[in-house]
């Protein structure tokens, strides 16, 4: 009996599976690359209006105690505090302002050190959108909510902010839908948001939005407990163990780690 012949399937059992390629060439690439920085250019646009619109609420008094913690307005004590302390509102607001613009350009900093190495990479591309996104939505959230007339377009970047985080979930570290039902579950939030535009909008239910209403946070919070479980850490970490210090291993951590702090 041959011995060669004999541990040959052996090996070939333990050949390693084939992961999905992530990188980029010729059209594909061009065409990611031009979707992606229009969407970054949507993102920062998004970011540089909401600027004068957080400096404009800053100076409204919270009615409650909770909207301080989201949008940084002081009650009417806090108020009177402030100005027994010989501060203005415009102080306070551009202190405000000043400290979220410093934390999102850090957001902004590592997604383009991310796209910048790795710009040929489709999920490192997806990783740095995500990362953008969710720095910019810590103040772009004021128009969503808002009257103004930019709340449409920031609707739009609060929904993309959403989809990245979801997908960023779903698909990394190596761009496969792993279990392969979670495909099915990526469908849930875009669904629902069809569902209120198309049937719920139209009953002009009061206090209902297309981000604040109970259907989006069945749809959103629920797709999020499923992914965040489905796709453990630890997949990340087995991805990365054992490998040299690469850009992969860089957007794995960052992306994790940024979903995590995203979450309420």
């Amino acid at each position: 009996m041959n011995l060669d012949s004999a541990q040959a399937p052996i090996i070939a059992n333990h050949q390693p599976r084939r992961h999905i390629d992530t990188q980029l060439q010729g059209r594909w690439l061009f065409l990611v690359r031009v979707v992606w920085g229009v969407l970054v250019l949507f993102t920062l646009g998004i970011f540089i209006v909401s600027l004068p619109a957080n400096f404009a609420i800053l100076h409204v008094p919270c009615p409650s105690l909770s909207c301080g913690s989201t949008t940084g307005q002081l009650t009417m004590g806090d108020i009177r505090t402030l100005q027994k302390l010989g501060l203005s509102l415009d102080a306070y607001a551009s202190y405000w302002i000043t400290l979220n613009v410093i934390v999102i350009l850090g957001w902004f900093a590592i997604a383009g050190v991310l796209a910048w190495r790795k710009s040929d990479n489709w999920l490192t591309l997806l990783i740095a959108l995500m990362l953008m996104n969710v720095g910019a939505s810590s103040l772009a959230t004021t128009l969503v909510f808002s009257s103004s007339i930019w709340r449409l377009p920031a609707n739009g970047g609060y929904t993309i902010s959403s989809l990245t985080i979801l997908f960023t979930l779903a698909l990394f570290p190596n761009g496969r839908f792993v279990p392969r039902w979670i495909r099915w579950i990526m469908l849930i939030y875009p669904a629902q948001l069809v569902c209120y535009l198309v049937f719920l909008r139209q009953l002009h239910l009061p206090g209902w939005s297309l981000h604040l209403n109970p259907l989006n946070a069945v749809g959103w919070f629920g797709s999020l407990a499923v992914l965040t479980q489905s796709t453990h850490p630890y997949s990340c970490r087995h991805y990365v163990r054992g490998r040299p210090f690469s850009i992969h291993s860089d957007a794995c951590w960052c992306a994790w780690l940024s979903i995590e702090g995203s979450q309420p």
